[in-house]
């Protein structure tokens, strides 16, 4: 996080910069829900004076395909902004090609599926942030 905000600070001279650690960092942003997490963090963001006018959804909403933060934020992997489906499609570095939405697939993931003698898929029954749950 600090590579990324030294180049937010040298790219965005005079900007507000605020890293967000979750709980106890490693083990809470493991062992927390993921509605915990994003409940944690919005509160942290909303109890912020220096981000009360959407400066942070501006900056994402903007940022997110940029090669810089694909190469190096993981979640901006999985940003799926259906404002931008263009940028999504053309710079999202990971979920586009998963979902095979591009006109043309990567066959590196149908040759690969094709070598596994097994396959196994697992699901938490109390997963609450993807719905269908069997379809994470």
């Amino acid at each position: 996080m600090n590579e990324l905000a030294g180049w937010l600070r040298t790219s965005f001279p005079g900007i507000y910069i605020v890293s967000i650690e979750i709980g106890n960092d490693f083990d809470d942003s493991f062992l927390w829900s993921l509605d915990k997490q994003v409940e944690h963090f919005c509160t942290r963001i909303r109890n912020d004076i220096h981000l009360q006018q959407a400066r942070f959804h501006q900056l994402v909403t903007k940022y997110a395909y940029e090669k810089f933060i694909q190469d190096r934020i993981s979640i901006a992997n999985y940003w799926h902004n259906p404002t931008q489906l263009n940028k999504y499609i053309s710079q999202c570095h990971f979920l586009p090609d998963i979902n095979n939405e591009r006109e043309t697939h990567n066959k590196i993931y149908c040759t690969n599926m094709l070598k596994l003698n097994a396959f196994v898929i697992t699901y938490l029954d109390l997963d609450e942030i993807i719905v269908p749950k069997q379809s994470g």
